[in-house]
């Protein structure tokens, strides 16, 4: 880059403002990652919540093998309601066999995958 008396040139303020642009769309990307890794993390704690709920029913209950559904486990004391990041109701069941629980999740922006 030559600087002289009549200041840079076209293609060194090109290059120069691609440098910039590529420097914020590596940020830009990052804080998107960022945020979204936050919101599932957030949804994995909900599915793991339900998970817990479903394993103290089945051992209070005996019943090892079913399906239960996140209602029925807030009706009866052994899960609080499940909100998302911004404060809106999800509604969810865990279908479990023996000690294999797996648990769904449905809310607005967020759903489990083979739900």
């Amino acid at each position: 880059m030559k600087l002289d008396k009549k200041g840079w040139g076209t293609r060194e303020m090109i290059a120069i403002s691609g440098l910039l642009f590529f420097l914020l769309l590596i940020v830009t990307y990052n804080i998107y990652v960022f945020y979204h890794h936050v919101d599932s993390s957030h949804y994995y704690t909900l599915e793991s919540d339900l998970i817990d709920a479903a394993r103290e029913y089945s051992e209070k209950s005996g019943n090892n093998k079913g399906q239960i559904s996140s209602d029925y486990l807030i009706r009866n004391g052994y899960l609080e309601p499940l909100y998302d990041v911004e404060g809106r109701k999800c509604e969810g069941h865990v279908v479990f066999e023996n000690d294999d629980y797996q648990a769904y999740l449905s809310c607005e922006n967020y759903q489990t995958s083979k739900w």
